[in-house]
């Protein structure tokens, strides 16, 4: 394999110039995918959030583009997918570096060189199929090649003969049919032969006993490369460990959480200790709710799910942008800001969650170097009898997750 070490120099100085600080655990990535590229199929890398893990995606995208074909970066979010791609811009031309999602076909059959598509896209385009197309596909269908609307060889053979990186993979380690998606796209990396690359903070356990169950045959072939067990970066831990913050741990009743929430940051403002608030809920419905009721005068605001159209995801994508170059804001937000999403608070509000998302979400507060005082507060919705509040048909849910998972966090 050509040095990857390379390549990573000059993704460091396009992206941030040549005064950038070298991060000790990437620099060791990017050794072990030098020295085992050719041994492995699988690469699961897991680093902490804010550390940088943009950068080897990056160089391995320059490095197939030069040495080998080309590359496919998939993401979870349409958002993420543009600030990424803004960032791409700066390692080649617009000829080489294309986007794939819903209503953008920049990149069709995610053909070019580098192209950043989302993890739904890059699922349609294995089935030969456009997300456009999807409904007609499944209206349509007559069992038989006559009722298909898919372009298979073509974009299969796009996929397969590309280098693929997933980020943020703990999003689909979460769902059961993600999960299974997930499992199949890396056996069919090991069956063609091709390199496929999952990042995340946080792998989780219940990933690799799947990996272990579904294809022990094939463990040979995966080459797991983790912060801390491996390589530890000393100065980034003792950054991270001088920082001071508390940590409050309240249950709320539904029809108190909102007051309580919103006189917890008027107090935490008044008082001077802080600027930059993140509230995170659980659904959409209920950070709705909350962003409505939020009054302030002083403090921009700005609320962020999954749910809102192309043209309003752009405008927010665009705010996002200007509050970090501020110090006062107040984002209301669902879980869609673990996915990459590069912003800091110094006082978050987060509704409990399963660790893996817990661990993400807190990644948004204090993130940057000389970030050291801050407030987090996590609470949880209770019952009358003040336990972990159920909800689902069977009683099997906190909110959109799984009740035992949660009340274990």
């Amino acid at each position: 394999m050509a040095d990857l070490q390379s390549f990573y120099n000059e993704v460091l100085e396009k992206l941030f110039g040549e005064a950038v600080e070298r991060r000790k655990f990437i620099d060791h990535v990017i050794s072990e995918l030098r020295n085992s590229w050719d041994k492995y199929d699988v690469f699961i890398i897991e680093a902490p959030t804010g550390y940088g893990k943009t950068t080897i995606s990056a160089t391995i995208s320059l490095y197939s583009i030069n040495e080998e074909l080309k590359s496919i970066i998939a993401l979870p979010l349409r958002s993420l997918l543009e600030d990424q791609y803004d960032k791409y811009k700066k390692l080649a031309s617009t000829m080489l570096v294309g986007k794939r999602y819903m209503n953008n076909p920049d990149s069709r059959y995610l053909s070019k060189p580098i192209t950043l598509t989302t993890i739904d896209t890059l699922s349609f385009t294995l089935f030969g199929l456009s997300p456009e197309d999807f409904d007609k596909v499944v209206k349509y269908w007559s069992g038989t090649s006559m009722g298909s609307l898919g372009h298979y060889l073509f974009s299969v053979a796009s996929v397969t003969l590309s280098n693929v990186i997933l980020d943020e993979v703990h999003l689909l380690a979460d769902e059961i049919k993600s999960l299974n998606f997930l499992v199949a796209l890396i056996y069919l990396s090991i069956r063609n032969n091709q390199k496929l690359v999952l990042m995340s903070a946080t792998i989780p356990t219940a990933f690799e006993k799947v990996l272990e169950e579904e294809l022990r045959k094939h463990m040979s072939r995966i080459r797991f490369i983790r912060f801390g067990k491996e390589c530890i970066d000393e100065k980034f831990v003792n950054e991270r460990l001088s920082k001071n913050y508390e940590i409050e741990i309240v249950g709320l009743k539904e029809e108190n959480r909102e007051n309580y929430i919103k006189k917890y940051i008027q107090n935490k403002i008044d008082e001077g200790s802080c600027k930059r608030v993140i509230v995170i809920f659980n659904t959409v419905k209920d950070a709705i709710s909350f962003y409505n009721a939020l009054e302030t005068s002083n403090t921009p605001k700005l609320l962020l799910h999954s749910r809102f159209s192309e043209e309003d995801k752009e405008k927010k994508i665009e705010k996002l942008k200007e509050y970090k170059k501020s110090d006062k804001y107040i984002i209301v937000s669902t879980q869609v800001i673990e996915a990459g999403i590069d912003i800091s608070s110094d006082l978050m509000i987060t509704e409990i969650a399963p660790i893996n998302s817990l661990i993400q979400r807190v990644g948004r507060f204090l993130r940057y170097e000389g970030e050291e005082k801050g407030t987090l507060l996590i609470w949880y919705e209770i019952d009358e009898q003040n336990n972990l509040k159920k909800s689902g048909e069977n009683h099997e849910k906190y909110k959109v997750y799984d009740y035992d998972l949660t009340k274990r966090t």
